[in-house]
């Protein structure tokens, strides 16, 4: 019997596997790893099991070893008329590192091997979305400081996925950007744009920091796209979005004078860079888009578009890694942050903002079940290098994620990990005042300025978003530590129809809006509300 030995890329060497390539139906050795297994790599622990697959010959048999247990199976027919095989793993602890041997007898009696080595156990997260995910620790606030610590964390392991687009759904990752590495200065921080995601690194830095077990981040963004761009056609058909994107999507910021566009035509994104990454088990996704979505035609959809976006991730994750990967896992997303330098524009930014939230302000909630967020409104950057819509501040952002995070993917009950929010609201019209209470009482607050309220009082009973009719309602005083009390002089004598906090693209300074937790230092999120739901005295 004929042994050959397969070698496993080293993670380091630039490999560009190219879509004209793949297209020949000859991408490389017939027995191989699919695109995202490799040395270095973080394989999901406990409680769920994760999984490796490849390719092969026909009827070709596997037999997969780890830690002296031997697995077996035979290859089987996939999609585009490829063998591949696939192996479920025993559940696995936080462990590491392990060599995974893996062998491939053909029809011919010949065994192909291949090894993979350096492989941990821990928590595998997907982060994905536009240009402030895809912005890297190279573009963030003291980022020498950051590349130079990032070899401290060798149990993170990264790996990026290269921009594709495709009208077909992908079973595999056309193109690699940054195989999977260890954090150093150039694996974190190659360049702007390019790699490794600021937010997505801080975000795990934060979870490793707090659980001191390995953690995997796969980085699949594209600056520049709407959410449609990340939707498969049945997430979009369930919001009666068919052909939103299919106009040709630009987007243009401030960044060397240069252009950045992405794709916008619908689910391009989720065919060539979600989709092939539905076999793999993963602990959750993180998310950071809707930039692209604040333009008026695509604004209006995204409260229906992003729930039905990650409700259908959650089921394709499931479905396709076997049950492997949460019927419900863990989806956190950032807030967007701001936009203009000037504070008087309202924009598109606080539409999308509250259609985050599915309109509900908060979550988790009814609609985005075991969803988190970061609120992003007060870490604006206007003296940004990259432009105002993208703040440096990615520490803070990472850091929010991450207490959110332990909350509600990882269960830790005695995290505060929201800023506060009103749950009682009192319109006293004989004293011109609205009060508010956050948490229902349980919330210490602390009012760092008397800005940021606003009333609509219109005769034409017309309150819109961009509407004239929004007059601002200073905070006059502080009902004992969870409340404040508003002045809404200004509508005096007029029928008073709702009340906003933080509507603008850019409501504050940084870190100086109203409103603030004192226990997390989290800012209150901007919200709106009908006067008819509130209780009047």
């Amino acid at each position: 019997m004929s042994v050959k030995r397969v070698e496993v890329l080293p993670v380091l060497i630039t490999i560009m596997v190219t879509s004209s390539t793949l297209a020949t139906g000859a991408p490389g050795p017939t027995f191989r790893l699919a695109s995202y297994y490799g040395d270095h790599m973080v394989l999901q622990m406990e409680p769920l099991q994760s999984s490796i697959w490849g390719y092969g010959e026909q009827d070709a048999q596997i037999t997969l070893t780890l830690k002296e247990k031997v697995y077996t199976t035979k290859t089987f027919q996939g999609p585009d008329n490829d063998w591949i095989w696939k192996v479920n793993l025993d559940i696995m602890p936080p462990s590491g590192p392990f060599d995974i041997q893996i062998k491939h007898l053909n029809s011919k009696n010949t065994t192909e091997v291949i090894i993979l080595q350096d492989v941990l156990f821990g928590d595998v997260w997907v982060c994905s979305g536009q240009s402030n995910m895809e912005f890297t620790v190279f573009q963030t606030i003291n980022a020498s400081e950051e590349m130079m610590i990032a070899s401290q964390y060798p149990n993170i392991r990264l790996f990026t996925a290269d921009k594709v687009e495709s009208e077909k759904a992908l079973y595999d990752l056309q193109s690699i950007m940054e195989y999977w590495s260890l954090p150093s200065p150039k694996t974190v921080a190659n360049n702007s744009f390019t790699y490794f995601s600021a937010v997505c690194w801080f975000y795990g830095r934060n979870l490793y920091d707090h659980f001191e077990y390995p953690i995997g981040l796969i980085d699949t963004s594209w600056g520049g796209t709407p959410v449609e761009a990340w939707s498969s056609r049945d997430a979009l058909a369930k919001c009666n979005i068919s052909s939103a994107g299919n106009d040709v999507f630009k987007t243009e910021y401030g960044i060397e004078k240069k252009k950045v566009d992405g794709p916008g035509e619908d689910s391009v994104l989720w065919n060539a860079m979600v989709h092939p990454l539905l076999n793999m088990t993963i602990k959750g996704a993180i998310w950071y888009q809707g930039e692209a979505n604040t333009k008026e035609s695509r604004r209006n959809t995204y409260n229906c578009s992003f729930p039905a976006m990650i409700d259908d991730w959650r089921k394709k994750f499931h479905d396709a890694s076997g049950g492997l990967t949460q019927k419900l896992f863990p989806f956190g997303f950032v807030q967007l942050s701001s936009n203009t330098p000037d504070p008087t524009v309202v924009g598109g930014f606080p539409v999308v903002r509250w259609h985050q939230t599915a309109d509900y302000g908060y979550v988790p909630n009814e609609k985005l079940p075991n969803v988190f967020m970061a609120v992003a409104v007060d870490l604006g950057d206007p003296l940004s290098p990259w432009g105002p819509i993208h703040p440096r501040f990615k520490q803070d952002v990472g850091y929010r994620l991450a207490l959110a995070g332990r909350a509600i993917a990882y269960n830790e009950e005695y995290v505060k990990y929201a800023g506060p929010f009103p749950t009682n609201v009192t319109v006293q019209e004989k004293d011109n005042t609205i009060s508010i209470i956050f948490d229902n009482k349980k919330t210490q607050i602390r009012i760092q300025n008397d800005q940021g309220f606003e009333v609509c009082c219109s005769k034409d009973d017309n309150c819109t978003s961009q509407s004239l009719d929004w007059h601002v309602a200073p905070v006059t005083k502080a009902l004992s530590t969870t409340g404040i009390e508003i002045s809404t002089k200004q509508c005096a004598g007029q029928q008073l129809q709702a009340l906003r906090y933080e509507w603008r693209e850019s409501p504050c300074t940084f870190k100086n809006c109203s409103v603030y937790s004192v226990e997390n230092n989290l800012p209150a999120p901007p919200f709106v509300m009908p006067i008819d739901k509130i209780i009047n005295n």
